[in-house]
């Protein structure tokens, strides 16, 4: 149970960087309300997998 834990915590962490930057690029196309929000996501998703890890 304790490896699928870490591992759901990877795919968490992981998930998270790509939404911080796919909400940055959406930044740069003008897109920012959908950047903006993709960079939350990815945000509370990355901290979330940190959690997990400890």
């Amino acid at each position: 149970m304790e490896k699928k834990k870490i591992n759901y915590a990877k795919v968490n962490i992981a998930f998270g960087i790509l939404a911080v930057l796919g909400g940055i690029a959406l930044m740069f196309l003008g897109q920012f309300i959908m950047g903006i929000s993709g960079a939350v996501i990815g945000a509370v998703a990355a901290i979330s997998g940190l959690k997990l890890m400890k």
